[in-house]
């Protein structure tokens, strides 16, 4: 069954009858699943995960004239589906669960939205301006190498850390390194047409949640360069502001690097990460990727903390199936006055396959 029937096929189930003339509709998404190890100084364990980089997802979008002046409507409605969630996997149960957890269908965007000459306007659940503020440069082929989305935890997230003794340390990998980024909530968000390589982006969301954001793309004597700054308010959650910049090169012969800054005020610890990764890439249509990173966040989990952690990581694509293969490691590092804390480990293997 192709894309196109299948989409008619969801339409048929789960809306109203349509009308003959309704706007064309498409399936996409992918799976990704991985073997994950992790090691926490004292005890290891090995799991059977959906990557959290990069969770497993159904994505539905529509698009079509609007018959006004070269004005566009559409809609996009995408669900995620996760067995054994890596961000949320323990060692041999330790933390009173043995696995990561199933998480039930949810829902990533439900949102429709209208283009012209002058820009695009979307209403619905979906990405802030703000979003993907800490990753937007990051030209390196591939998030499951080393990587700053979701703050470096998405492959052992409810991890605990250690003491030297082997008792909790009352910290988590996930806790410790949870990433100083944006999100998707209801909102209303308005993009401006490019301004050359220059693009702004603002969107109001409920509960007093708003952000604003800017980016660059352009190439410069063969390399292309990209960068993205931006600001939010959030009153939700206890209230805070931040505001996060990302910057990053690829340049013709495959070398890229991509660095990251993000401060947050939360009334609290106030934390700011730092973030920076060199890659290459390289062969037919840049299909291999290798990299090494590191990040650190000062004040994320008490006053003058620090979590630091640095990977190396490699992926192959089959652009034919579109089929993406991935392995890499990864160390966490956590720093609290008056506590000595393991480092924990861990590796990955796994493959995301897209349709």
């Amino acid at each position: 069954m192709n894309k196109k029937l299948l989409a008619v096929a969801i339409s048929s189930a789960l809306a109203a009858p349509m009308a003959a003339q309704a706007i064309e509709a498409s399936v996409s998404g992918h799976v990704n699943r991985a073997i994950t190890f992790v090691d926490d100084g004292t005890a290891s364990d090995w799991s059977s995960v959906d990557g959290m980089a990069s969770q497993s997802r159904l994505r539905v979008v529509g698009s079509g004239d609007l018959g006004m002046g070269g004005m566009k409507v559409g809609t996009v409605m995408e669900w995620g589906f996760s067995s054994n969630r890596s961000s949320g996997i323990t060692i041999k149960g330790r933390n009173g669960n043995t696995a990561g957890g199933d998480l039930n269908p949810n829902l990533r965007h439900s949102r429709l939205f209208f283009s012209g000459s002058w820009g695009k306007v979307t209403m619905g659940h979906g990405s802030g301006a703000f979003d993907g503020t800490a990753y937007y440069a990051d030209q390196g082929g591939s998030v499951f190498l080393a990587g700053i989305e979701n703050g470096t935890a998405t492959h052992a997230g409810g991890v605990a850390f250690r003491t030297a003794n082997g008792a909790a340390a009352g910290h988590t990998v996930g806790q410790a390194f949870g990433t100083l980024d944006g999100g998707r909530y209801d909102n209303i968000r308005y993009d401006s047409p490019k301004l050359g390589p220059l693009g702004v982006a603002i969107d109001l969301g409920d509960n007093q949640r708003y952000s604003v954001a800017a980016t660059l793309s352009t190439k410069f004597s063969g390399a292309s360069v990209k960068a993205k700054i931006g600001y939010e308010d959030n009153e939700n959650d206890g209230g805070y502001d931040q505001w996060g910049l990302s910057a990053g090169v690829l340049f013709s012969q495959g070398t890229n690097i991509t660095v990251a800054y993000a401060d947050r005020d939360d009334g609290g610890n106030d934390p700011s990460s730092f973030y920076v990764k060199l890659g290459h890439r390289w062969g037919p249509n840049r299909v291999n990727s290798v990299a090494i990173d590191y990040i650190q966040l000062d004040d994320r989990r008490a006053a003058g903390s620090e979590s630091t952690s640095w990977g190396i990581g490699f992926a192959h694509d089959i652009p034919g199936p579109k089929v993406q293969l991935y392995t890499g490691y990864r160390n966490w590092d956590l720093d609290i006055a008056g506590a000595n804390i393991d480092d924990v480990d861990g590796f990955n293997l796994g493959a995301r396959v897209r349709f």
